[in-house]
């Protein structure tokens, strides 16, 4: 993650036009919501399957002149870089996935790339880099090469690197592993987590072995563990619970959203790769009306 902060935060310092400012995250997030919303049959502010949402930056190009309504062309590539993720300059790997089109300034002030990497003067846990990686207090974040530094940070750092697929121990001892991942979270991109557990998988002999122990279950318009438009109030230790004491796999989990202590929507969280599907009829603001399905 801390390669992606990185990355995303030199992508809008590469020069004075391409400072990509807070001021203009909201229209990004906006103009994603405006152009993907009703992908999923429902047009709610949220995004169910931001995978599937290809909105371009290029469209809001400034036609006459800087202004608040629309992207100059190095903010434009910013913002392209961002959603790209982190790539080795040199093969086009990709080291870190993208931060996901939906993610860039949450409505209810919950979270924003300005958290993390757009108008800072550095990026967030850029000590992580200085200090563990390099050992050096005077380190120009300017020099690293995300091809020589990213092998080196592999080879060196492992050890604080929480990305093993090979959970046989854990299984073997009953574990229980239950993940959950805000899919408008603008700190840890979704496609991360996703990763993760596809990791796991192929690891570990495909969806239908590995579904006895480890789960994860992807929540529309929430941002990071909480906040956002979606419903972000749930109780996830307690299907954990469930599953390890009473041998019940959680297939969905109720979950609501709450304003001024008022609940004002309620949405099953699916088992992924399985997504809430409004059934058409009834408010798609209670969970009564949808159902889990395959994306």
């Amino acid at each position: 993650m801390n390669v992606g902060f990185l990355w995303s935060w030199r992508a809008v310092n590469v020069g004075t036009e391409s400072r990509l400012p807070a001021s203009k995250l909201p229209l990004l997030h906006n103009s994603v919501i405006k152009a993907c919303d009703a992908l999923d049959g429902i047009k709610d502010g949220i995004l169910s399957d931001p995978e599937k949402c290809h909105f371009e930056p290029g469209s809001l190009l400034c036609k006459s002149g800087d202004g608040p309504n629309c992207l100059m062309p190095k903010e434009v590539a910013a913002a392209k870089a961002i959603y790209d993720g982190a790539r080795n300059p040199r093969t086009g790997e990709l080291l870190f996935p993208g931060w996901i089109r939906g993610s860039e300034a949450l409505p209810d002030g919950s979270g924003s790339w300005a958290g993390y990497f757009v108008d800072r003067p550095e990026p967030a846990r850029l000590a992580f880099l200085r200090f563990w990686m390099f050992g050096d207090p005077n380190w120009d974040l300017m020099s690293f090469d995300f091809d020589r530094d990213v092998q080196y940070a592999d080879a060196h750092l492992n050890f604080v690197s929480a990305v093993d697929p090979d959970l046989s121990a854990f299984q073997k001892h009953g574990g229980k592993l239950l993940m959950y991942q805000g899919w408008a979270d603008p700190v840890v991109p979704p496609e991360d987590t996703i990763q993760y557990l596809e990791s796991v998988q192929r690891k570990m002999g495909g969806p239908a072995s590995t579904s006895s122990f480890v789960r994860l279950f992807m929540v529309p318009g929430m941002g990071h563990c909480r906040g956002g438009s979606g419903p972000d109030v749930f109780d996830s230790l307690n299907a954990l619970d469930e599953w390890v004491e009473q041998g019940r796999a959680p297939n969905k989990i109720a979950a609501q959203h709450i304003t001024n202590k008022t609940v004002d929507r309620s949405r099953p969280l699916c088992s992924y790769p399985e997504q809430a599907m409004w059934t058409g009829s009834g408010s798609s603001d209670q969970a009564e009306n949808f159902t889990c399905s395959k994306r």
